[in-house]
């Protein structure tokens, strides 16, 4: 039997607003290490997003060799299969490619479809019988590297093309894969927008993928039927896009105030040739995250007694509901005073927002402006844009910008990373 865990969007070196994410995503890094090991996982595969910034803080960096090293050691492990999301640097993921490939590491920052030959992209895995199982390592696929392009096109023949597109590659690596061995399993990963049986909700990832088109999402059926199993990410729930066949992972870590649920990681068993199981292993949470809404009294009670239930203090949003009152004390002095008698170390409340019943609008106690480094190049040009002509840029323009955006893809610097979520209602 071969065991694959599939896990995604591990966004390292991402912040909680201001406040780093790092020492629970090192807990959580630690935990997968003994996981893979406890398991006898066979691969592992990272469907994309690995940092936040195409640019990584070091201490990033270093927790993702740390880890990469760590694998080495685990003696069940025959692969892991590691594919750019759209916050990655395709050409800083695979510079060290060389080097992680004698650590059994297989790195795939960018491909293009137009090539010849795809068979590159495949790592096929050994069992008893040979090989056994094959993975197709798809990144993030900008229009460039499909061949593809939408200027011109209405939104539902950019939507038909680009599906056919993406149903092309996958339809021909499954060739590939058919080819290098026909009797084993078939793995594709891939960073996109897919359709789900549930439909996304505000929060559901960082940054739009922008340079796909202009189309929002892509049908399930871009995945050609002799996959066995396809491990997505982007998408920051675990949730199945396609019955038990095609499913993304989620962020392990909370990374956003609409990630306060279970984070998981996915088990997936192949055998003779076959899927024969499928689970999903919860990630502790090192880090809770409370999002707590209501009148004054009853935000600071709970806030109060929140339960220890984590390895590091957790994370606190605050939202107080009441009518406007220039008289009244501000429920930030009644906070800070609160935080100031806590008895050891303080929850992180991340933000505060009253939130005026009569309107619903929120008010932020602690506004933070986004950082250019935190915008996606088409959302700086959409904002200059409305700036000088006080209207949305055209769709022929942005159309025309999305395709010089595929060009940045191999340069260094932090200009995909997302912009500020949505806040919840």
């Amino acid at each position: 039997m071969i065991r694959l865990l599939h896990t995604s969007d591990w966004h390292l070196g991402v912040s909680m607003e201001t406040a780093s994410c790092e020492e629970e995503q090192s807990l959580f890094l630690d935990w997968l290490g003994r996981t893979l090991w406890e398991r006898r996982i066979d691969v592992l595969v990272v469907a994309g997003d690995v940092f936040h910034r195409r640019n990584p803080p070091n201490s990033a960096r270093q927790m993702y060799f740390r880890f990469l090293r760590s694998c080495r050691d685990i003696e069940t492990l025959q692969a892991v299969v590691i594919v750019g999301g759209n916050h990655d640097s395709p050409s800083g993921l695979e510079a060290p490619a060389a080097v992680l490939e004698t650590m059994k590491v297989h790195v795939v920052g960018t491909l293009d479809a137009r090539e010849e030959s795809l068979e590159e992209f495949l790592v096929p895995i050994e069992g008893p019988a040979g090989v056994e199982l094959v993975v197709a390592a798809v990144p993030y696929m900008p229009d460039a590297r499909l061949g593809l392009s939408a200027i011109g096109l209405g939104l539902d023949e950019a939507r038909q093309s680009f599906a056919e597109g993406f149903a092309a590659l996958y339809s021909r690596l499954a060739d590939a894969a058919e080819e290098l061995s026909s009797g084993a399993a078939r793995v594709a990963t891939g960073h996109l927008t897919a359709a789900a049986q549930e439909p996304f909700r505000a929060g559901d990832y960082h940054t739009p993928l922008h340079s796909v088109g202009g189309v929002d999402t892509l049908p399930s059926s871009v995945f050609d039927r002799r996959w066995d199993y396809v491990a997505l990410g982007h998408i920051h729930r675990a949730m199945a896009v396609d019955g038990e066949r095609v499913w993304y992972a989620g962020t392990p870590v909370a990374t956003a105030r609409t990630e306060s649920g279970p984070r998981q990681v996915l088990e997936v068993c192949f055998e003779g040739g076959e899927r024969v199981a499928h689970a999903a292993l919860e990630v502790p949470r090192f880090r809770p995250l409370h999002v707590i809404r209501g009148d004054r009294a009853t935000v600071l009670e709970e806030l109060r007694y929140l339960p220890a239930t984590g390895t590091l203090q957790p994370y606190v949003f605050l939202d107080f509901e009441e009518l406007h009152d220039p008289s009244a004390k501000s429920p930030e002095q009644e906070l800070r005073a609160l935080l100031d008698e806590w008895e050891g170390p303080p929850p992180r409340v991340v933000r505060t927002r009253v939130i005026r019943p009569d309107t619903d609008e929120p008010e932020s106690l602690l506004e933070t402006a986004p950082h250019l480094e935190d915008l996606h190049p088409e959302e700086v040009f959409s904002m200059l844009y409305r700036r000088d002509h006080g209207m949305e840029p055209p769709p022929e323009i942005l159309q025309a910008l999305r395709q010089l955006l595929p060009e940045a893809d191999e340069i260094d610097e932090p200009t995909t990373a997302p912009a500020p979520l949505p806040e919840e209602a």
